[in-house]
């Protein structure tokens, strides 16, 4: 009698089974996940760190760390807004300054201008002349001085024009050792004044008189009225000034 040995079932055997290839592709991939999360994290670490030191950093080099950026911002703004402040005062305290010296310097001109004195010249130690020492000698057309008891004299003198009420300062003469003394300003002041009272229109044609008002007047601010520069302003200033006087009034 043959005894046949029955068949070893080996599928459940575990002594000897060997991972599927399932398995150990799992394993695998599970490992190197494990290992890359920890060099990403490792990674995002690092960055953090650099980027906390820039930003430590800048904030140093503009006075402060990171956490003290916000604050440092705010005082700076205070400062910006405190100084600007303080220089808006300053500029109204200048500008109200500069206006206060330019209104006192105009009032001062208008005064002078209003008062219209006449200078005084010192000749020597004992003698002075002033205004009233200014003869206006209408037959020969001139106004004088008497300098001297020898009878020396300086002189401005004047012409009428073809025009009335227009009348022309031609010539100034002054001897010369009593030149650079302001007895021509002194003359010329009387003679404008008088010109102005009268109501007379007056042409400088004198060199003289011509620089002695461009140095008096130098923008032509606070000029004699009566100045003109040709026949034609004169002849206008006398036409406007008969239409603005009121038409005598008619008697019944």
């Amino acid at each position: 009698m043959t005894h046949e040995q029955a068949p070893i079932d080996l599928s459940h055997d575990t002594t000897h089974s060997q991972p599927t290839l399932k398995e150990a592709t799992n394993g695998s991939e599970t490992t190197d996940s494990t290992a890359d999360f920890a060099r990403k994290s490792t990674r995002t670490r690092s960055t953090r760190r650099q980027t906390g030191a820039l930003k430590d950093e800048a904030a140093k080099s503009s006075g402060g760390t990171s956490e003290d950026r916000p604050a440092a911002s705010e005082q700076a703004l205070k400062r910006t807004r405190k100084n600007a402040g303080n220089n808006h005062k300053t500029n109204q305290l200048t500008n109200k300054h500069a206006k206060d010296a330019n209104t006192a310097s105009k009032a001062e001109e208008q005064s002078k201008i209003n008062t219209r004195i006449i200078p005084t010249v010192r000749l020597n130690a004992s003698k002075t002349i002033t205004g009233a020492d200014v003869i206006h000698d209408d037959k020969n057309m001139l106004f004088k001085i008497i300098l001297d008891d020898k009878g020396t004299a300086a002189a401005l003198c004047y012409l009428p024009t073809r025009f009335r009420g227009i009348i022309e300062f031609y010539h100034t003469e002054i001897p010369l050792e009593y030149r650079s003394r302001g007895i021509g300003d002194l003359i010329a002041h009387y003679a404008f004044q008088w010109a102005e009272n009268n109501n007379y229109q007056v042409l400088p044609t004198c060199s003289f008189l011509q620089r002695h008002l461009k140095h008096q007047f130098p923008d032509e601010q606070g000029l004699w009225s009566c100045v003109i520069h040709n026949e034609q302003e004169g002849l206008n200033r006398i036409a406007k000034s008969s239409t603005s006087q009121p038409a005598p009034s008619s008697q019944s």
